[in-house]
């Protein structure tokens, strides 16, 4: 009998067909990886900047408060040790020779102080805060409605994507006018109630199996480790003042 074609044929192997299905589910690994990755990276630059506005008008805020304190009572001095307010004319301080010498150095104070008002230019240092206070008190509330639509849509959707573009180019707009030495031991302060308010293991972040972690606070961002939960931000209260420590100019 004739011998068949092909009989001593060995089977054809499978493995390059295996090789090209695995190489297509690396690719797709991948892809949702990289995807991944740029959603939290996203998502880190988003929080950053609503905590730091957060921080910004906590700031400003204080100073606003500081300043317009300190204004107030310095014009209340000036007036009460000017010889037009007629404190001076009072009998108390012809009666009491101590008083008489209290009120010397009283009036030389207001006189100085009068004198030093325009260098030290408290108005122009009060008008700017109160600039920079109104428009990071904008830009936070404006933030924590992003946070709300991103928990919401477990994502970032490409409005608020564009809305967030648009706040951060204000953001740079105002950081021009920043204060060039802010006191550090303040911001250390409002930074711990920025953390309070916005805490981060409260903001949401895609799960994943391999949980990113997130950057460690280097002065602008305030950060500290990321669990991908949802978040609701509270209210922002004006003009706050920290507890305990002394303000600084």
């Amino acid at each position: 009998m004739a011998r068949r074609q092909g009989s001593d044929r060995q089977p054809v192997s499978s493995e390059p067909a295996e090789r090209q299905e695995h190489s297509a589910d690396s690719a797709k690994g991948g892809q949702k990886r990289s995807a991944y990755v740029d959603l939290v990276a996203k998502l880190d630059r988003i929080y950053d900047l609503r905590r730091n506005c957060l921080l910004n008008e906590l700031y400003y805020g204080h100073r606003l408060h500081l300043f317009s304190s300190g204004a107030f009572w310095l014009e209340i001095l000036i007036v009460t040790g000017s010889g037009a307010s007629g404190v001076s004319g009072w009998i108390i301080w012809t009666v009491y020779p101590a008083l008489k010498v209290a009120w010397g150095v009283i009036a030389a104070i207001a006189t100085f102080l009068a004198a030093l008002k325009p260098v030290l230019r408290v108005d122009a240092r009060i008008k700017r805060y109160s600039v920079l206070f109104s428009g990071y008190r904008q830009l936070s509330l404006s933030m924590g409605v992003v946070v709300e639509d991103i928990a919401e849509a477990h994502t970032v959707p490409p409005d608020v994507e564009k809305e967030v573009d648009r706040l951060r180019a204000r953001y740079r707009t105002l950081a021009a006018d920043d204060d060039p030495k802010p006191s550090t031991k303040l911001v250390q302060q409002l930074q711990n109630e920025v953390n309070r308010r916005v805490p981060v293991e409260r903001l949401f972040y895609p799960t994943s199996a391999d949980r990113p972690h997130h950057h460690t606070s280097n002065g602008d961002g305030l950060a500290g480790e990321v669990h991908g939960l949802d978040v609701r931000v509270d209210p922002v209260e004006p003009w706050p003042t920290p507890e305990g420590g002394q303000e600084h100019d």
